[in-house]
């Protein structure tokens, strides 16, 4: 008897993240579309008091959007995007998510500028992935007693948008240092952005401890500030979905030979299985 072949499906995902080292924390806010049903989810690395908060929800509908927004909300949470002429706008009202800080609530309105030389598009098996690291990010965010002007943001996306079969497992980090630096890992490969130099890197393996090239170029140690991980479901199918959040130091040579001393920066490590 032939195995049933696995379903290909019209599917969209796109992950939003912000890093203010000014504030010390990283959000991650992430919209799912596989045709058959949509998952939202926020989540919140807060590097000063070494903890994280995780809200989400799921839609039964369907919904056709268009490829450039997306917008969903219910009693606990909205959110909603929409990108235009390289500017993306994220709004967030989320008035019953327990931060780190012990505060109830949290509204968000930022807008993320990229820039089109940071931009990578590949296709693997009808799969289009998109990257954004490096977009300036700028706006504001309302906690329970406080107002969070984000003047220095960096802002990263992954996106991805296609019909095909899901990937069983993948794996992402998104590591934000200061002076805009930004390190962007996905499938294996890595792009490393500072100073205007782009820096391309293969073969990378992220253990528990350390991420690290085949070629030695690249060596950063990780430093775990917190991790959260949830099973989440799209009708049938489940996902486990795990974020950690964490510091990274090391050295990454660039394309020119140079060697650049990465200290603590800040970044979120995102593992899928299904």
């Amino acid at each position: 008897m032939n195995a049933e072949k696995p379903s290909r499906l019209n599917q969209r995902w796109n992950t939003y993240i912000l890093s203010s080292h000014s504030y010390g924390f990283m959000m991650e806010a992430t919209f799912i579309n596989i045709g058959i049903g949509r998952r939202f989810s926020l989540s919140i690395g807060d590097f000063i008091r070494h903890d994280a908060a995780v809200l989400d929800a799921f839609s039964p509908i369907a919904v056709k959007e268009d490829i450039d927004t997306s917008s969903f909300y219910n009693d606990e949470m909205t959110m909603s995007f929409i990108r235009k002429d390289g500017q993306h706008r994220l709004i967030i009202t989320a008035p019953y998510l327990i931060l780190p800080s012990g505060e109830k609530g949290l509204k968000a309105d930022l807008c993320f500028k990229e820039k089109k030389e940071n931009v990578s598009i590949s296709v693997r098996d009808g799969i289009g992935l998109k990257l954004i690291p490096a977009m300036t990010a700028d706006g504001v965010i309302f906690t329970n007693h406080e107002r969070h002007d984000i003047k220095d943001g960096t802002g990263n996306l992954i996106s991805i948008n296609g019909k095909g079969v899901l990937q069983q497992s993948w794996e992402s980090a998104f590591i934000s240092g200061e002076n805009g630096l930004a390190l962007e890992i996905s499938d294996g490969k890595g792009r490393l952005i500072s100073n205007g130099c782009q820096t391309e890197y293969r073969d990378i393996s992220i253990s528990g401890s350390s991420i690290r090239d085949s070629e030695g170029r690249l060596d950063l140690r990780i430093e775990t500030i917190a991790a959260k991980e949830k099973d989440e479901r799209l009708l049938l199918r489940k996902f486990s979905i795990s974020r950690v959040f964490a510091l990274f130091s090391g050295t990454a040579y660039t394309s020119d030979g140079k060697s650049l001393t990465i200290d603590s920066a800040h970044g979120v490590i995102r593992n899928v299985q299904r």
